[in-house]
This record gives C-alpha cells, sequence and structure tokens, in this order.
C-alpha cells in the first residue's frame, strides 16, 4: 500500500476552490444583489461555511485513509450506496460542465471571437477527460504544479488591482452603506460556494494524510478575503451600476489593468491564461471524482464491466452532457447555474448529515470487529 499524500494538498483543493469562484456564477450572484443583502451574505456564508469545514474535517480525522465510496460500501446496503454516490457523482460532474461551459464563453467573447465555440469545447473536454481518468495521486501531484505556476501571476494581479489608480474607492465605500441590508437565499448559497473546496477530500481521503483542526482557522480569513475581492474590485472599477452590464465583471476588470514594463501589456491575456489552467484543474478534478464514485458501483466492479471502462463511459457521458447544455443560451445557462448553487446549499445539509452517520456507524462496525 503507498503512503499518504502530504495534507497540503487539502489546503491546495481548498485555495483553488476559492479561486475559482471568480469565473463562476458567484461574482454574478453576489453583484446582482448588491443593493439587496449582498455584504451581509457574506458574512452569514463564512459563518455557515467555517461551521460544515471544521464539523467534516473533524469527521474526516476519524476514518484516515478511507474514501466515501468505501465507507457507504461497509455501512449502507448496495441500491441506497449507489443512490446516494449517483446524486453525488451528479453535483461534481455539474460543478466541472458549469465550468468547462463559462471558460469555453470566456474565451471565444475575450481571446478569439473567430475560433466556434463548439471547437474550443472539444479541446477542452479532450484535455479534462483523459486527464480524469488518471489516478488521484496524478490529479493531485497536477494540481500543485498548476497552483505553483498560476498563484504568483493571480496575487499580483490581486495586489496591482488594488493599488491601480482606477480603482474606486467611492464605490467601494458607498456598497459599505447597504451592509445592514438583510441577507437573501440566492447570496448565501452562492458565497457558500467557496467552502466547497474540502468536499473532495471526502473520496480523496483514500490518498492524503487528514490536516489537523488546529490549521483551519486559515481556511475562513483566505475565504472571507476572496469572496470581499471577488464582490467589490469589480464594482470599483465599473462603478455600483454600471457593473451590472457584464457577465463576467472579472475579466472585464483584468481588461482594464495594463503594466506598462511586461512582456504583454494587457494583463487580460496573462489573467486568462492563469485561470485557463486553474479552471481546467478544477473540472479535472470535479470529473475524477465523478469517475471514481462510478467505478464503484456495484455493476462496476464485475468482471464484463471493470472500473476502467466504467471510467471511460462516465467520463463520456459527462462530456454528452456538457455538450447539450452548450445548447443554452447566456440567460438561461446562468439561472442554471444559481438553481445550481441554490440545491448544492441544500443538499449539503443533507450529504453532511448522511456522512455524519456514516461515519459513526463504520467506527462502531469496525469496534464491533476487533472485539470478535
Amino acid at each position: 500500500m503507498k503512503p499518504l499524500l502530504s495534507s497540503k494538498y487539502f489546503v491546495y483543493l481548498f485555495v483553488l476552490n476559492g479561486l475559482i469562484n471568480i469565473i463562476n456564477f458567484v461574482p454574478r450572484t453576489l453583484i446582482d444583489h448588491r443593493f439587496g443583502g449582498a455584504l451581509m451574505s457574506i458574512f452569514v456564508a463564512i459563518v455557515v461555511g467555517t461551521v460544515m469545514l471544521y464539523v467534516v474535517t473533524g469527521t474526516i480525522l476519524k476514518i484516515p485513509g478511507v474514501g466515501l465510496p468505501e465507507l457507504y460500501t461497509r455501512v449502507f446496503p448496495a441500491w441506497l450506496k449507489n443512490a446516494l454516490l449517483g446524486v453525488n457523482m451528479a453535483f461534481w460532474c455539474a460543478g466541472g460542465v458549469i465550468t468547462l461551459l463559462s471558460f469555453v464563453d470566456i474565451t471565444q467573447r475575450f481571446i478569439s471571437p473567430d475560433v466556434p465555440q463548439y471547437l474550443i469545447l472539444t479541446g477542452f473536454l479532450v484535455m479534462v477527460c483523459g486527464a480524469a481518468l488518471t489516478s488521484s495521486r496524478t490529479v493531485l501531484f497536477a494540481l500543485e504544479a498548476i497552483l505553483l505556476l498560476s498563484l504568483p501571476m493571480v496575487i499580483y494581479f490581486f495586489i496591482k488591482s488594488l493599488l491601480s489608480s482606477q480603482f474606486g474607492w467611492d464605490a467601494v465605500i458607498s456598497m459599505f452603506t447597504h451592509v445592514w441590508n438583510r441577507p437573501n437565499f440566492t447570496s448565501v448559497s452562492g458565497a457558500v460556494f467557496i467552502f466547497t473546496g474540502y468536499e473532495s477530500i471526502i473520496l480523496l481521503n483514500r490518498v492524503l494524510k487528514p490536516l489537523p483542526l488546529r490549521h483551519l482557522w486559515m481556511f475562513p480569513i483566505f475565504s472571507f478575503g476572496v469572496l470581499l475581492t471577488t464582490f467589490l474590485i469589480p464594482i470599483a472599477y465599473h462603478g455600483t451600476i454600471g457593473v451590472a452590464k457584464h457577465s463576467y465583471p472579472w475579466f472585464t476588470t483584468a481588461d482594464s489593468i495594463h503594466i506598462e514594463f511586461f512582456v504583454v501589456e494587457r494583463v487580460l491575456f496573462v489573467f486568462y491564461l492563469m485561470y485557463l489552467m486553474m479552471s481546467l484543474m478544477n473540472a479535472i478534478i470535479n470529473w475524477h471524482v465523478g469517475v471514481e464514485m462510478f467505478k464503484s458501483f456495484t455493476h462496476a466492479r464485475s468482471k464484463r464491466f471493470g472500473p476502467e471502462r466504467a471510467g471511460v463511459v462516465i467520463v463520456v457521458l459527462f462530456a454528452a452532457a456538457t455538450v447539450w447544455l452548450k445548447q443554452l443560451n447566456e440567460i438561461s445557462f446562468q439561472q442554471a447555474g444559481i438553481y445550481f448553487l441554490q440545491l448544492r446549499f441544500l443538499a449539503e445539509f443533507f450529504y453532511i448529515a448522511i456522512f455524519l452517520y456514516a461515519v459513526r456507524r463504520y467506527n462502531q462496525l469496525c469496534k464491533k470487529q476487533r472485539s470478535l
């Protein structure tokens, strides 16, 4: 048996998911409710997400080296295990689909307007499908490489955007006059999504060392900083009213920033390249988790339909779903994304409750087995 990987990959997964929020529906959701409780929703989301993070991580510490499929296989009957993993797999698939389709649209709008969207999508799908079929260790090693390449430029961009003379502090101060507005469900469900990076640990726990609870304090601080900048920086550049006109406010913001003494003057191209790598990595992780869950289904372990073939089948289905959903227009796609965030937020409570029960039952069974 191979030794477990360092718990630093837990941090990498969380950081990746937090930074990816910039291109998904989270900024758009918060900006749409900027006068209707978005700021208070961020504070509520930090509290709710932190509680979820501590509860799930503290529970994972009790089952080192055990992934979600192994846990459910030991605790639940086959039909219930397959049903739970199937729904969970659908959410992971949807997360990857949304990231891919968002970046296809961004690529055509800002980088290659003459290239057909389906051609761009095909290129992305080939990379994501192939990488999703590799081992969990390979995926995590690739994640580390991508973050080490991307993070320095992403941090520089954040600093550059905050220090730029174009940054409108008046618009930011104006937004804080709405801080006491009552939060709403849509904004909270969008903001909490930044914490979902820990959920992939439930499966990847089979190859990772658990992260001690004493180190979790950094995640709420990181999430709070990312959510505030995600929400406020586009408003500072486009104004409290003008920001509503942009479908992808962070990319139009990046296009507003220039670096005079650099190889590429427009920050947009560097920003796009960094987020392209992280977006594809995010989709790879989502679909890899879905593949591993599908492999654990009862029929996927039969001699006629082995795990390798099962993985190929499920990524083909994921790719087909992506191509089919590409038919949605922009408004329908954004609305579907909002529904996804809301449904996922509600389902998260249900799945955490099931996970807590499963871990408790698993430890009882292990204790009983040891006593025999």
